[in-house]
């Protein structure tokens, strides 16, 4: 370390040392628990896909809306949706295949009865496979 490496050296530990308390009153106020519970939200890793697009919608319902417990049988509930949607083209058209699951829960037995997802080509990908022309057809 040459002379002038040493003096700069010694400023920043006599500036460091001369007011610790107000450092650590600066530290304490950046990290307060309204900027840690934003910083700890999840982010969408994705924007969503184009509102403009057409939608093909996919419902997809269970066969049956009787709760699966034994000895229970009692109607379930819809309770919401869970949609996903994959894009799609058909040449020189863009479209997104919308596909609504219906939730459905027994009040009794709080069960959740969800269609599981189709088999995608990418894991958690948005591309939809190539369709025939003939069961998709985009809405307009």
């Amino acid at each position: 370390m040459n002379a002038e490496q040493r003096r700069l050296f010694e400023e920043t530990v006599v500036g460091d040392e001369a007011d610790p308390p107000a450092q650590l009153d600066a530290l304490q106020t950046s990290s307060a628990p309204e900027a840690l519970g934003a910083d700890r939200k999840r982010r969408p890793r994705r924007l969503p896909l184009l509102e403009h697009l057409h939608r093909v919608e996919h419902d997809h319902e269970p066969e049956d809306t009787n709760c699966p417990t034994p000895g229970c049988g009692r109607p379930i509930v819809r309770i919401g949706d869970d949609v996903s949607e994959r894009l799609d083209v058909v040449p020189a058209q863009f479209f997104a295949h919308r596909h609504v699951r219906g939730k459905w829960a027994c009040k009794c037995s709080q069960i959740l009865v969800l269609q599981p997802l189709e088999p995608q080509i990418i894991e958690k990908g948005m591309p939809a496979p190539a369709c025939s022309r003939t069961h998709c057809q985009p809405l307009r």
